[in-house]
């Protein structure tokens, strides 16, 4: 197979003329990694998970260079632990299994299933709600 060209480079000279009052910004979506995860949060943002490609959110507007709204981002935060727990759950569930796959094949009792970790910030906040 032929192989392949190396990427080419290209540089451009850009004027961009603000002349309202609002403040803009300006970012290159292909290499942003804030855009990225906001664009991310946005499409599992209330209102439009789970609803086709193209529907609206509406939102005001935010001063340029703020993050997400607040309820946006702590949805977001949540919706990520939330991932990460899981992926942990999982973790730990395949370690047991292989353990428990090790003990039979050696023809010994498997181990007892490990108590789950308990976060203590969260039972304290289950606690005191």
């Amino acid at each position: 197979p032929p192989a392949p060209s190396p990427p080419r480079s290209a540089e451009r000279e850009v004027w961009l003329v603000n002349d309202t009052a609002v403040d803009v910004e300006v970012f290159a979506v292909d290499f942003d990694a804030r855009f990225a995860a906001d664009e991310l949060a946005l499409r599992h943002a209330e209102g439009l998970k789970g609803r086709p490609e193209g529907a609206k959110l509406f939102l005001p507007p935010r001063p340029a260079g703020d993050g997400l709204w607040a309820h946006i981002q702590e949805a977001e935060d949540a919706r990520l632990a939330a991932e990460a727990a899981a992926a942990a759950e999982a973790e730990a569930e395949a370690a047991y299994q292989a353990l428990v796959a090790e003990a039979l094949e050696k023809g010994e009792e498997p181990p007892p299933r490990p108590e789950p970790e308990v976060d203590e910030a969260a039972a304290e906040n289950a606690e005191g709600e």
